[in-house]
C-alpha cells in the first residue's frame, strides 16, 4: 500500500513502532500487515522460509516461539502456508510443534 506523501496529511508517529515504512522520493509505503492466529506470543525469536513437507513445491513460513517472557516458558514452532499474494490479512497456523 503506497501514499502519495504531499498530497496527504496524516501523522505517521502511530504506525512507525508498527509497521516499516519505506520512503522514496515523495511515496511512502507501508507493508501489509499479517496476523497470526490462533497463536500464542511469549517471545518470538525467529521467522524463516522452507519447504512445507519433504519434497514438496509449497513454500511455509515457520515461526520459532522460544523462551522465556514474563515469567511465561515457551517452546512452540508454527508453521503456516505461505501465501500467494502478500497483503494485510489474518494467517492460521496449519501445524503447532510444541517441544521441551
Amino acid at each position: 500500500m503506497c501514499f502519495d506523501f504531499l498530497r496527504m496529511s496524516i501523522n505517521l508517529q502511530q504506525y512507525i513502532a508498527a509497521f516499516e515504512i519505506a520512503k522514496t522520493n515523495t511515496i511512502i509505503c507501508i507493508p501489509p500487515f499479517v496476523s497470526i492466529s490462533p497463536a500464542e506470543h511469549y517471545d518470538w525469536e525467529s521467522v524463516a522460509v522452507g519447504p512445507c513437507s519433504q519434497g514438496s513445491q509449497m513454500t511455509c513460513i515457520y515461526i520459532l516461539d522460544d523462551g522465556e517472557y514474563r515469567g511465561v516458558d515457551s517452546r512452540t514452532i508454527y508453521r503456516l502456508q505461505e501465501p500467494d499474494v502478500m497483503q494485510s490479512q489474518t494467517l492460521a497456523p496449519e501445524a503447532k510443534l510444541v517441544y521441551k
